[in-house]
């Protein structure tokens, strides 16, 4: 039995063409953007999606929140900030922040300041510091 597929009938090519109505993919509403980024649900395009997923990942929110604003699920924003970064597009600001952390705590582990006065100039917990010296002692012992 072989199955036969039917080609889209003239009007809906025209409307995809056009972009109308459930074939808007082309088009970028950015009321709807924000609105989305509100935590309003709305039906977004696709491209209307990842532009709200990649403003609420660039103000550094969880994938958790993200998702529920946005109304998609976690794994879609964790695959749209994979495909995002694979394409060499900015970090999500949660990431910047934490290299930024680990730069500011090697530059005061070099005062030979303890953990937890490290942890009060750099404004994290103390075990934040020694996570990240941890990382580092590891990455060095790697390099050797």
């Amino acid at each position: 039995m072989t199955t036969t597929f039917q080609t889209p009938s003239r009007r809906r090519q025209v409307r995809a063409a056009q972009g109308v109505g459930w074939y808007r993919t082309r088009d970028l509403d950015e009321v709807a953007v924000l609105r989305a980024t509100w935590g309003d649900h709305l039906k977004l395009t696709t491209a209307e999606r990842d532009a709200a997923i990649a403003q609420l990942d660039q103000q550094g929110l969880a994938g958790a929140e993200i998702a529920r604003r946005v109304g998609c699920s976690q794994r879609t924003v964790a695959r749209r900030r994979a495909a995002r970064m694979a394409a060499g597009g900015p970090a999500p600001a949660i990431v910047a922040e934490t290299a930024q952390t680990a730069q500011l705590i090697a530059v005061l582990d070099t005062t030979g300041l303890s953990g937890p006065q490290v942890a009060a100039l750099a404004g994290v917990s103390v075990s934040t510091v020694y996570y990240h010296r941890a990382r580092r002692a590891e990455a060095g012992r790697a390099a050797a």
